[in-house]
């Protein structure tokens, strides 16, 4: 199984964001499952692809953990995710996979990604996902 984490700057619907991962990743929609508690994860059996869905706080307020088959996508997660913004026309972050939690690549709508750091009072103190002022240039 691959997976990744993505913060979306918009509200997405359970369906419109099923349908995005089903075009980007090539995976029919009725196998894409979309759940909001870990308790109703699927078998392998019923899907090739979970989305566990949450809400955060501040800019980027819908987190989704993406797991899937990985023979659906073979690629990076970021390219993946440059894909995903472009089809759902909206702002994400994701992980640099750096051992720096507060260190992340945004992907805008565009398709451009850059590293930026989310503001370490607001994710620590209020679980808020926000970009720090100093690193938005």
């Amino acid at each position: 199984m691959g997976g990744f984490d993505i913060l979306f700057d918009r509200d997405i619907s359970h369906a419109c964001l099923q349908e995005a991962i089903s075009q980007v990743m090539n995976i029919a929609v009725s196998r894409v499952i979309l759940i909001e508690d870990v308790a109703a994860y699927p078998t392998r059996e019923e899907s090739d692809c979970v989305c566990i869905v949450r809400r955060a706080g501040g800019q980027f307020f819908l987190h989704a953990a993406i797991d899937y088959e990985e023979k659906f996508w073979a690629g990076s997660s970021a390219d993946c995710v440059v894909r995903l913004a472009s089809f759902l026309q909206c702002n994400c972050l994701i992980s640099d996979e750096s051992v720096n939690p507060y260190r992340m690549i945004h992907v805008s709508r565009a398709g451009a990604l850059r590293a930026v750091f989310v503001d370490v009072v607001a994710l620590d103190q209020r679980g808020e996902y926000n970009v720090d002022a100093s690193s938005a240039g």
